[in-house]
């Protein structure tokens, strides 16, 4: 079943999850028209939006994406199917702590920097749910993706984590996992009729610490903050191995040639902005084979 014709597709964008580099895929994929993309600054504002729209309106959307929390199909009319992709929690916490420190538009920016909070304080101050168990909180459905006031600190109940785990069986047509970036994506491709998904990574920032410079005292907290998300990540890559195993053949031979083209367009694509012959040559990529 070609996913991509008969059912409008929920993006779900859980941050700090290779979910940037991701939407710009997505966004080649699909007419912009039929495209309904979420304001990371202002979620509520975008599902009040949706959700006053015209039955017509909705219906002509073949995607609806970007940061939001699991649900929003109770405000569209027609078939619809899901896809996120998901990161071992550990990795995601440490790397939303760096995005913080580099986006002065992050809502915890200011009390982070001018704290000079560590992550550990970051954590222990309570003050954003966002670092804990946020994979959970957004799949399981039970809870508005919505900045809230910096004092408020709600604990994420453990049968969210069996909603989550619910939901991801019964309503995703598959997922992804960041450390199997490349590999998702050919899943993607097939499942959903995906012409080749080219890209270059989106938000990363070189700047930061990685999981192995932490002290073990770090990790333990992070983990301590996160037990949920563990749970659901484990659950998630045992679902996602299956899937690859099912389709093995198909896929390695798709990932080897998807690898050796991608190659050439991040060498185009980190010159086109220089080199208008370079911009061509990503656009012909993109034209031949997306």
């Amino acid at each position: 079943m070609n996913y991509k014709q008969e059912k409008t597709l929920f993006f779900l964008h859980i941050p700090k999850a290779a979910g940037t580099t991701l939407n710009d895929i997505i966004t080649r994929q699909y007419k912009s028209e039929s495209v309904f993309q979420t304001n990371p600054v202002n979620i509520r504002e975008s599902k009040n939006k949706l959700i006053k729209m015209s039955e017509s309106d909705k219906e002509n959307f073949k995607v609806i994406k970007g940061h939001m929390e699991f649900g929003w199909h109770e405000f569209i009319p027609q078939e619809f199917t899901y896809i996120t992709m998901l990161r071992d929690p550990v990795e995601r916490v440490i790397s939303l702590y760096y995005y913080i420190l580099k986006n002065p538009r992050h809502y915890l920016y200011n009390i982070v920097t001018e704290n000079r909070m560590s992550l550990r304080d970051l954590l222990s101050s309570r003050i954003s749910a966002q670092l804990s168990n946020g994979q959970t909180r957004i799949l399981s459905g039970r809870e508005e993706l919505v900045q809230k006031p910096l004092a408020v600190f709600e604990e994420c109940p453990a049968e969210w984590l069996d909603s989550a785990k619910q939901n991801l069986d019964k309503y995703f047509v598959t997922f992804g996992l960041t450390e199997k970036f490349d590999e998702s994506l050919i899943l993607f491709k097939q499942i959903l009729g995906w012409k080749i998904p080219f890209y270059t990574s989106k938000n990363v920032n070189k700047h930061r610490l990685f999981k192995s410079e932490f002290s073990v005292q770090d990790i333990i907290l992070i983990e301590e903050y996160n037990r949920l998300d563990i749970e659901l990540y484990k659950y998630a890559k045992k679902l996602f191995e299956e899937q690859i195993y099912r389709q093995q053949s198909a896929i390695k031979t798709d990932l080897r040639r998807f690898r050796q083209f991608n190659q050439v367009y991040r060498v185009y694509a980190k010159f086109s902005n220089y080199s208008r012959s370079a911009k061509n040559k990503v656009k012909s990529i993109i034209k031949d084979c997306v």
